[in-house]
């Protein structure tokens, strides 16, 4: 299966799920953004091993996390 395939069938498959998770917002979004912002630091630390850097994972991973469900729940004025 190429590249591009598995990016369409993934999106296939996100997009609604995307969608819905706007639509319910509160928890649901906030777990939504969480997991996204958790993977796009997972994928910058793995772009800076790749260019020498030695990133700390877990701290980034974890931080990209929590600014995510902060963010949503101080728009919910829960904090």
């Amino acid at each position: 299966m190429s590249e591009l395939t598995r990016r369409v069938i993934f999106a296939i498959v996100a997009i609604p799920l995307i969608v819905a998770a706007i639509y319910a917002g509160g928890a649901v979004l906030a777990t939504l953004l969480s997991i996204i912002a958790a993977v796009a630091a997972w994928e910058f630390c793995r772009i800076a091993k790749g260019r020498g850097g030695e990133p700390f994972d877990a701290v980034a991973i974890v931080a990209a996390a929590a600014a995510a469900v902060i963010v949503v729940l101080r728009l919910m004025t829960l904090l």
